[in-house]
């Protein structure tokens, strides 16, 4: 359930990145995007909640449950208001745009490093999040570009496209690791079996030589003696 969960979320991040890069020039595009960010907080906020209250309330997942309610109930609550009322949010959006990247890619360092532990992805999986990281702060630091709306609404589809590439590739890669180390595993585990069969037909073959060493033996002690 986890990992469906996880698909669709970045299935609909990839979705508004896409969405923000084709519309990026409207000239209403913040109150549109309050919008789309509605529904990008509330559909996440829908999913977390239903593997929440799927999953086994286990003792060692009481953190896990804690932290998936919260977010759960952020992300629908939130989602919510912003479709209720757009045009409160729309003077923040470029802070919430920022916020959302930094965040964002903040969160894929935190799964490239223990997320798949013990596996580990190429070390260029990283530039990826440091190049949204970037551009988040930059939205915020610069005037010009934090007052220019289409060009932070085309930067910040860019980065939620990024995030969300690097998050399927991260799954795709971690599925090959694993599909290879089993086939190793099994490579071993057929290698050592030929080893343990192949030691009995040694034994036999050492006996049946032994065998025929002493009947060989017995004849050529028979011959002599009828010589005699």
């Amino acid at each position: 359930m986890l990992g469906k969960a996880s698909v669709i979320s970045n299935l609909v991040i990839l979705g508004v990145g896409i969405t923000m890069c084709l519309i990026f020039q409207r000239t209403d595009i913040l109150r549109e995007l309050v919008i789309i960010f509605g529904f990008i907080f509330l559909i996440p906020g829908f999913v977390e909640l239903i593997y929440v209250l799927s999953s086994p309330g286990r003792r060692q997942n009481q953190f896990v449950r804690l932290t998936g309610w919260i977010s759960a109930i952020g992300g629908i609550t939130l989602g919510a208001v912003m479709l209720l009322t757009p045009q409160s949010f729309t003077s923040i959006m470029v802070y919430v745009f920022a916020f959302g990247l930094i965040v964002g890619s903040l969160n894929q360092f935190y799964v490239l490093g223990y997320g798949y532990r013990p596996l580990r992805f190429p070390g260029w999986f990283h530039l990826i999040p440091a190049l949204v990281v970037i551009a988040g702060v930059v939205i915020v630091a610069s005037p010009m570009l934090r007052y220019n709306d289409p060009v932070v609404v085309l930067v910040t589809g860019i980065g939620l496209i990024l995030i969300a590439l690097l998050a399927f590739m991260e799954m795709i890669s971690a599925a090959s690791m694993n599909h290879a180390a089993k086939k190793r595993a099994v490579a071993t585990t057929t290698s050592s079996h030929h080893s343990t069969a192949s030691a009995p037909v040694s034994e036999e073959s050492a006996e049946r030589s032994d065998h025929i060493s002493k009947s060989d033996s017995s004849v050529i002690v028979s011959e002599g003696e009828q010589s005699k």
